[in-house]
């Protein structure tokens, strides 16, 4: 691996990881200032944005190590 294809990826890696942080951390925000019935509404919401993220960092992580030419 060359060292600016190094550099790109740990540049995207770390887009992706405070990605993950923001897309948690306002559902879990949510959930934890609701109460009663709400809260499963917001339970559900934060369950699906971690599924939502765990999907894309898969296709993610898929994305940046395929290499067309192993084909």
């Amino acid at each position: 691996m060359q060292k600016d294809e190094k550099k790109s990826n740990s540049w995207l890696w770390t887009v992706l990881a405070l990605l993950n942080v923001v897309g948690i951390a306002f559902p879990l925000g949510y959930y934890l200032q609701t109460d009663g019935g709400t809260q499963i509404f917001a339970a559900v919401i934060l369950v699906c944005a971690g599924l939502f993220l765990l999907i894309l960092d898969g296709v993610t992580a898929l994305i940046a190590n395929f290499n067309l030419n192993e084909l």
